[in-house]
């Protein structure tokens, strides 16, 4: 037996180490665990089941797994004044209407199950959609595919308070609820009094009153009544939802207030990042269209978030220097947003696509050789952006090893921040390979981005490759800066890396920051 288990535990490690190093030959700093982000299953609008993913996630060799089904999708349209009672409804299966409780049930039980694989519980949300009517009059739904997705630490009850257009709860509370049945105790006191008045029109000489008859009063009363009660159920009372309505638009601020949610949460650790942010779309649902228009300005105009979908599959410009990544990146380092935006690339697995292997899109994490390869320490690189995103070309990819700056004895990896002092450069090493079969032709670009615009560019020809740019003292201002690079290959597709922070001291301010290393 004990045999048996040295030679699986041997199996294990030599598994890991190929993980690690894909390119094989040289052993790196930095352990790499890869990853597929945001993966939808039949419980929503997936066509494999949970089990399924974990077995294409095994046979691809992925680390980790970010589930992340649909929420809520629900589509309403009422007509005035009670628009929530006349009105037409549309529900699609998601989280909600499978259980939330059984949904991280679900997740929880199968990450149990697979040791080997990493399984973190997320959800696809879109918080608001709002109607319009084009020029030709016809009914428009907007941004309805606008969504965050958010991961980590999260729970049932997090999940059901979330500020989400239709996510309604029960709501107890006396005072908050007075507003809601305020047409009630109006109708109602108004049908009291009109009962109440009774004025004789008549008394004879033996002291007899004569009243006229009640059926009018009763009438007006029992309408009154009607009316309160048909306009207080229209308030929805002892139920609370969002505050922002689909007859409105409110711009960002139903996701901020989502944002905000998160950021409120007490216990977990729960990242929050833009979806797909420049894939726009319209469809046509029984004659009503649905059309989200690209928001990737939503990057720059909102706090609170970690970051976006910088790889997805669509058309993208926010990753390029000098737009929103760079603009929201320029943000952090002038101390206007407290969370540094950290780019992800998505898979949104939905099915399986002729010619794509499952890993097609991955975000790959960076671990510390000793570290332990959990569900909190894959979080943690996450949402500190200790982490590249990649899409490969086929079965090739290019492979990231090592991204440091270093400014004296000094050095930081990807999300960390390095201090550079008075009088000091610094040095940028980036170092990978091009991994696939036999028959790759090895061969890219790097564009090296020092905050927000290009300073360097290289080509590689070989299957691995080296690259090395220096930043004199004078080239870094002073205060927060950072540096990222953008690669691209014909043969083995795309990499992204999250980006690295300088932070050029003053002489009266030079004080070692922490974060620098893994």
């Amino acid at each position: 037996m004990r045999k048996i288990q040295a030679t699986g535990s041997a199996l294990l490690i030599c598994a890991l180490a190929c993980l690690a190093c894909p390119c094989a030959g040289e052993e790196t700093r930095l352990v790499r665990v890869p990853g597929i982000f945001r993966v939808n299953t039949d419980i929503s609008a997936g066509e494999r089941s949970l089990a399924e993913i974990v077995e294409k996630a095994k046979e691809a060799k992925i680390g980790f797994v970010v589930v992340s089904d649909q929420f809520l999708v629900q589509c309403e349209y009422g007509l005035p004044p009670l628009r929530n009672l006349l009105k037409l409804s549309k529900e699609r299966k998601s989280v909600s209407t499978f259980g939330i409780d059984k949904y991280l049930e679900l997740v929880k039980a199968a990450s149990e199950k697979e040791k080997s694989l990493v399984l973190i519980p997320g959800v696809d949300v879109a918080p608001h959609y709002y109607w319009s009517r084009t020029a030709d009059g016809a009914l428009l739904c907007r941004q309805f595919s606008q969504q965050l997705t958010v991961f980590g630490e999260i729970d049932s009850g997090y999940l059901r308070s979330m500020p989400v257009i239709h996510n309604s709860r029960a709501f107890l509370s006396p005072r908050g609820n007075l507003r809601k049945l305020s047409p009630l105790i109006l109708c109602l006191s108004l049908a009291f009094l009109l009962l109440l008045r009774r004025r004789a029109y008549y008394d004879d000489a033996q002291g007899n009153r004569y009243y006229r008859p009640m059926k009018a009063r009763i009438a007006t009363a029992s309408a009154l009544f009607a009316t309160g009660l048909l306009l207080t159920l229209n308030n929805k009372p002892f139920i609370a939802e969002a505050p922002f309505d689909q007859y409105h638009d409110y711009g960002d601020a139903p996701y901020q207030a989502l944002l905000d949610h998160a950021r409120r949460s007490k216990g977990g650790r729960i990242g929050i990042v833009w979806s797909s942010p420049e894939a726009k779309s319209a469809f046509d649902i029984n004659g009503v269209m649905l059309a989200t228009a690209k928001y990737a300005g939503s990057i720059v105009k909102t706090n609170g978030h970690n970051g976006f979908a910088g790889i997805y599959g669509d058309a993208r410009t926010a990753h390029l220097p000098g737009m929103e990544w760079d603009q929201a990146l320029a943000q952090f380092c002038r101390g206007e947003r407290k969370i540094a935006p950290f780019t992800f690339g998505e898979l949104d697995y939905h099915k399986d696509y002729d010619g794509l292997p499952f890993d097609f899109i991955k975000t790959v994490v960076f671990l510390g050789r000793n570290e332990e390869k959990s569900a909190a320490a894959i979080l943690d690189a996450m949402l500190n952006g200790r982490s590249y995103a990649v899409a490969k070309h086929g079965e090739n990819e290019i492979v990231i090893d090592d991204f440091n700056v270093s400014a004296g004895a000094r050095e930081a990896f990807p999300g960390g921040t390095v201090s550079v002092y008075p009088g000091e450069g610094a040095a940028i090493h980036v170092e990978g390979c091009f991994h696939g079969g036999e028959s790759i032709k090895p061969g890219g670009r790097i564009s090296l981005v020092f905050n927000g615009r290009e300073i360097a560019q290289g080509r590689f020809s070989s299957r691995r490759f080296s690259f090395d740019h220096a930043l004199d003292a004078g080239e870094i201002p002073q205060g927060m800066n950072y540096v990222r690079f953008i690669m691209e290959s014909e043969s083995s597709g795309e990499v992204l890396s999250n980006p690295i922070f300088l932070n050029s001291m003053s002489a009266n301010t030079a004080v070692d920051l922490p974060g620098g290393g893994l």
